[in-house]
């Protein structure tokens, strides 16, 4: 149901919006879909799904936080992390690896031109600078925050107080790259999770996931702009070997970093 909600509610106010612009959309189903979609690619429009999402998440976990036996801190993986600057700083740069590994593997695969994220460099492409500043900040705050407080505080812990750490960093992974609906986005995002979730067990708070998603969607935003195309075979040979080469380093250490203290200790039938 709160998936459901997460899926629907942001396209719905962009129905919204459309019609409002041009309420004779409203008369025709196919110009309207094509207006939301066209919208859904504008400054205005994306940061409105943004916000909107943002909105949902943090909503959903507030409550379940009210609900819940635990103080919120503890229900929702706020606590202190057991891992230092230094600690945070590496769990950043494995985050950035990563992603950049992962974008060399999609021009390698010859998907650069695929879905969300292509259409989305032609629009960084082309903003202003204080527009594009703007977005990245957006796109990297509100993400960065709502989403981790979602599938790494609410949803992770909840199903490891049921499955154990490992099932639950798996199936939350997968259902965050399930909430960005795109044929080359979502594999990425769900990497990204899996990386994420570990880094929120490591350190027993979601607080270094938070600050790695958000720097690497704000430098994902900018990257976007500077480089309006696919990168070619060369450099995606040497995005996706460095990459891994960096990211694997720090996984090995995030493997041998002893787990933080679980974030919710409720019993299987708590909220």
């Amino acid at each position: 149901m709160i998936l459901g909600a997460l899926l629907t509610v942001p396209g719905t106010v962009l129905v919204v919006l459309a019609a409002i612009r041009r309420p004779g959309l409203l008369a025709s189903p196919a110009e309207l879909g094509a207006a939301v979609q066209s919208l859904a690619l504008t400054f205005g429009g994306l940061t409105t799904v943004i916000a909107v999402n943002a909105v949902l998440l943090v909503g959903v976990c507030g409550a379940a936080a009210a609900l819940s036996p635990l103080p919120a801190r503890a229900r929702l993986g706020l606590g202190r992390p057991r891992l230092g600057a230094g600690g945070i700083a590496f769990c950043v740069l494995g985050a950035l690896a990563c992603s950049q590994a992962l974008d060399g593997l999609v021009d390698l695969c010859g998907l650069g031109e695929v879905g969300f994220l292509a259409r989305f460099r032609d629009l960084a492409a082309h903003l202003p600078a204080a527009r594009l500043v703007v977005l990245a900040l957006i796109m990297g705050a509100l993400p960065g925050f709502g989403e981790e407080l979602f599938f790494r505080g609410y949803m992770q812990t909840r199903l490891a107080a049921r499955w154990g750490a490992a099932r639950a960093i798996v199936v939350s992974g997968l259902l965050f790259g399930l909430l960005h609906l795109d044929p080359v986005q979502s594999p990425l995002a769900a990497c990204l999770g899996l990386y994420l979730g570990l880094v929120a067990v490591r350190a027993g708070s979601i607080w270094p996931a938070i600050i790695a998603h958000t720097v690497n969607n704000v430098v994902a935003v900018l990257t976007a702009a500077l480089v309006p195309g696919p990168t070619g075979r060369p450099l995606g040979i040497a995005l996706f070997i460095g990459g891994a080469a960096v990211g694997g380093a720090v996984l090995v250490w995030l493997r041998r970093t002893p787990a933080g203290a679980p974030a919710a200790q409720e019993d299987a039938h708590a909220v």
